[in-house]
This record gives C-alpha cells, sequence and structure tokens, in this order.
C-alpha cells in the first residue's frame, strides 16, 4: 500500500518527502524526481534514501546541531553530513560502506544532498512529515 498525496512534502525543485508503506514498512523517502517528457507528471529518480522511522527519528535529533564540517551517524551505516561545496552550503543525507581494499567508510549512491533552502523547507514541515509517519505506524 502507498501513503495518498497529503504524505508528500515538496522541498522545492523536484524534490520531496514522501511517507509511504513498502512491504509492509513505514518508510521516509527523501528523493529526486524527474518530469515525464510525454503527458507530463513526475517519476521518482535514483538520487535519493529510503529511512526507517528510527532513522528519522535519529535525524530530527541532530537536525539543529548540524553545521559545516559535522557529520552524524542516523543508523544502519547511514550519516548525515553538512559541508560547503563549491560555495553552497549542503546537507547530505547518504549510506556509507566499507571500501574492501583499503576498510575505509566511504560514501554510497544510496542518497541525496540537499540545499540550504531545501533543508530549510524540510525543517518547516517536520511536524507535518511525523504526523504522516504517525498515521501509518498506527495502521
Amino acid at each position: 500500500t502507498t501513503a495518498g498525496p497529503e504524505d508528500s512534502f515538496s522541498l522545492g525543485n523536484l524534490r520531496k518527502v514522501s511517507v509511504n508503506m513498502f512491504k509492509d514498512k513505514v518508510l521516509v523517502n527523501i528523493r529526486e524526481f524527474y518530469q515525464r517528457e510525454e503527458g507530463g507528471g513526475e517519476l521518482p529518480g535514483k538520487k535519493g534514501i529510503a529511512l526507517t522511522p528510527q532513522q528519522w527519528e535519529e535525524l530530527e535529533k541532530v537536525r539543529f546541531q548540524l553545521e559545516e564540517g559535522k557529520s552524524f551517524p542516523i543508523g544502519n551505516k547511514r550519516q548525515v553530513t553538512c559541508a560547503v561545496f563549491h560555495g553552497k552550503k549542503l546537507y547530505n543525507v547518504r549510506e556509507f560502506y566499507d571500501d574492501k581494499i583499503t576498510g575505509e567508510e566511504k560514501p554510497g549512491n544510496k542518497g541525496i544532498a540537499l540545499s540550504e533552502s531545501q533543508w530549510e523547507q524540510l525543517n518547516k514541515q517536520w511536524e507535518d512529515i511525523n504526523a504522516s509517519i504517525r498515521k501509518l505506524v498506527a495502521h
């Protein structure tokens, strides 16, 4: 079952947070979408990450502590970081992996970098997103 459209929150620039069920698990998706060429409509793209409610809670605990150069684990080899890239502040929610050769922890493909304005938009909608999570967890 997928959550209804009321459970989708725009961050601007075709990036959205959606709360839905997948294989009987509640997930919070932070994802980039793209426009379909023919007939319009939007489809989810590759850039993004799906968080469990527990990982979302961990993100909530540190969301106001994030500043340039800081990184916080949010569970299951995932972390949120804040960095400046080409003069712009980015908030990166990403899964990491251990390099088999060096053993070094490196960023993986699963994740998304949000601009400062997208991060602010996410924070403005946090309580509404939490309400959507509670609604689905209750079912």
